[in-house]
């Protein structure tokens, strides 16, 4: 049994390396043969290359840099950064509803003087005419003028005017307006003048000028018929108390240092006694102006009585002084003329 056993396997061993060799050789992968048919590669291999095919042509065609790749594009789109939180700023923004003017407020109002449409300093009338001053002025300031602002009396005479004028139309920064006044002369003859300021819509007075603190004026002269006469000494009807009266100046023109103080002296004469009231007026004071003194009311007796007054310029000037009395009866000085000359 032995033995036939060994004389099968020398008979077929040569089948069974010949299976071995053929198994050794499916095992192996060579290439196919040139002309042969290609081996199929796997899916994967036909995805990666088909890419690669792509992005050449791309770059052929358009020479541009090559794509990133996926993972670097969704970095680049990743989370962004975090922010760092601050506190909010306020920004001071325009209300939708807010309103076109602009509201006064401290320091916002200015106003400067243009120039006297009617009624220039020094203007003649009668005792008891009336008259319009007209003023043009300028809205300088930031604030834009309503009706609500007004002209407003400050100091001096009257002169029969409300204390009030209001702005007749709105009158915006930069623009100009005429406001008019309706006055009265007095009915005694001398010299007046009356000051002006501004007042807003909230009752704040402002002035003019550059530092708001200016007032305007208008600055007229009465003169009865009495006015006109000559510069004679006057003299009472014989009922009456005072005898006589004269004025004179102790330099009627000086030139030199100034300030300068003119002093003007009148000769009252009495019959009998009597209490007198009396007030200096000026005229034509070119150049300057002067605070006159008011009236003054004395209890005097028979005889002469010196008045005298004394009147300080600062600059240049040139006009006329007359005493006027009114009580025991309406009666004028000589008119006597002065002038100053800075040297």
């Amino acid at each position: 049994m032995v033995s036939q056993t060994v004389r099968l396997a020398r008979r077929f061993g040569w089948l069974v390396s010949w299976v071995s060799l053929i198994g050794i050789l499916s095992a192996c992968q060579f290439p196919a043969p040139a002309g042969g048919r290609p081996t199929t590669p796997a899916p994967q291999a036909l995805f990666t290359a088909a890419a690669q095919t792509a992005e050449a042509l791309r770059l052929e065609r358009f020479g541009q840099t090559p794509t990133p790749a996926p993972a670097l594009l969704v970095a680049s789109i990743a989370a962004p950064s975090p922010t760092v939180e601050e506190s909010p700023t306020v920004l001071s923004t325009p209300s939708a509803t807010a309103p076109a003017t602009i509201v006064a407020r401290s320091g916002a109002d200015g106003a400067s003087f243009i120039e006297d449409v009617t009624v220039p300093d020094g203007t003649v009338f009668a005792p008891g005419e009336t008259f319009e001053k007209i003023w043009r002025i300028s809205n300088t300031g930031q604030s834009i003028w309503t009706t609500d602002y007004a002209l407003i009396y400050i100091d001096g005479e009257m002169m029969g005017a409300p204390t009030t004028v209001p702005i007749p139309k709105e009158v915006k920064p930069g623009e100009q307006v005429d406001v008019a006044v309706a006055m009265i002369a007095p009915q005694t003859p001398g010299n007046y003048i009356s000051y002006w300021k501004m007042t807003n819509a909230e009752g704040k007075i402002f002035g003019f000028g550059a530092a708001g603190n200016e007032a305007i004026w208008v600055k007229i002269a009465v003169q009865g018929s009495s006015a006109l006469a000559t510069a004679a000494t006057a003299t009472a009807t014989p009922s009456s108390a005072i005898t006589s009266v004269t004025l004179s100046v102790d330099q009627p023109s000086f030139t030199g240092d100034c300030p300068h103080t003119f002093i003007f002296t009148a000769q009252l004469t009495l019959n009998k006694a009597a209490s007198v009231t009396y007030l200096l007026e000026a005229g034509d004071l070119t150049g300057g102006e002067v605070i006159l003194p008011s009236p003054i009311t004395r209890n005097l007796l028979p005889g002469v009585h010196p008045i005298v007054y004394e009147l300080t310029f600062p600059g240049d000037v040139s006009g006329w002084v007359r005493l006027r009395f009114t009580k025991p009866v309406e009666l004028l000085s000589n008119q006597v003329d002065f002038s100053l000359t800075c040297g």
